[in-house]
């Protein structure tokens, strides 16, 4: 993540309480799931947008520019897209694998490592 989207977050998450567990904080970020139904029908689920733009909005970008120059994340987008998630959606996990580990980042302190990431282990 660039300068600009770090602070944008570190503004957008700071003011949260930090006993927020990680569904609760993707809700807020309105990048939880939402099922499309209604009697026999059942749709495509999509992402709720219910949180706040901004922050779901960096996160996106992020995800793009993270899949693009990381290995980790390229190799995390990878393997969701050869599973058959649709690339979209898989851009939308990234995102929310992002916002997760920034918030680890900022409660816990310490840097960026692509071996993290890949694993799922917090600092």
């Amino acid at each position: 993540m660039g300068p600009v989207i770090a602070a944008g977050l570190i503004a957008e998450l700071g003011c949260l309480p930090p006993d927020l567990d990680g569904k609760q904080l993707t809700a807020f970020a309105g990048l939880d799931p939402l099922p499309n139904q209604s009697g026999k029908r059942d749709g495509r689920r999509h992402i709720s947008k219910r949180g706040n733009e901004r922050i779901r909005s960096l996160l996106y970008l992020a995800a793009w520019t993270a899949k693009r120059y990381s290995p980790a994340v390229r190799a995390f987008h990878t393997r969701l897209v050869d599973r058959g998630k649709p690339p979209k959606v898989a851009d939308v996990a990234v995102a929310r694998k992002l916002l997760l580990v920034s918030r680890a980042l900022i409660q816990h302190g310490g840097t960026w490592d692509d071996a993290r990431f890949s694993t799922g282990v917090t600092p």
